[in-house]
């Protein structure tokens, strides 16, 4: 079983911030241009348009839009080069007392200082909406950790096993929730956001029957 994590959102705010951040320099700049065309010809206008408060409310205007421009190159840079982390499992499920064994591959792995893995349960419970609000809220609680493996010096592809404990499924939904689990890659980037993947896996109460 392959797992990767979902890069199709971080793109998504890449093309919202860059197509609001054009329109907004756009409607900016072809509202000002009649201004400095008007200055252009008549110099005298400058003290009175300063005066006015249109240049300060311009300069406003075209700081935001420097800004939005300045945060879409952010976010573009951030999804170009943070590295990303494909995850191979050989088998579908896990169970306690079962072996896990784990395969990754990395791009831009000169950037990871280091990878860290462990195996999450939480217990996931839908809120009714308050107020105006009509869609459903889902609040996680964790409910088990299992630390798994730290690597400090990355490899391009790399694989670790384990055994995982025979009391993996003594965990308890406190909350009248669903208990959900997932295999956690942690990564520390240089000068870029750090790695931060939660892959959902199934773990069932015993060995599949041959």
């Amino acid at each position: 079983m392959q797992l990767k994590s979902d890069t199709s959102q971080g793109w998504s705010v890449v093309l919202f911030l860059s197509g609001f951040s054009a329109a907004w320099n756009a409607v900016v700049w072809r509202s000002m241009m009649p201004f400095f065309w008007q200055i252009s010809l008549a110099p005298d206008d400058v003290f009175h348009w300063w005066q006015s408060g249109g240049f300060l409310l311009a300069v406003l205007f075209a700081l935001i839009g420097a800004g939005l421009a300045l945060l879409a190159m952010y976010y573009f840079l951030k999804q170009l080069f943070t590295p990303r982390v494909c995850v191979k499992m050989a088998s579908a499920a896990l169970w306690p007392s079962g072996a896990l064994q784990v395969q990754w591959t990395v791009t831009m792995r000169q950037r990871l200082l280091d990878l860290r893995f462990g195996l999450e349960c939480r217990e996931e419970i839908q809120e009714q909406p308050q107020g105006n609000d009509e869609a459903l809220h889902v609040r996680r609680a964790q409910r088990k950790v299992l630390p798994l493996w730290k690597i400090i010096d990355v490899d391009a592809e790399g694989e670790r096993h384990a055994t995982l404990p025979a009391d993996l499924l003594d965990v308890v939904a406190r909350d009248g929730g669903d208990l959900r689990w997932y295999l956690t890659v942690r990564g520390r980037v240089a000068w870029l956001p750090d790695v931060a993947d939660d892959l959902p896996v199934t773990v069932q109460h015993a060995a599949p029957a041959t």
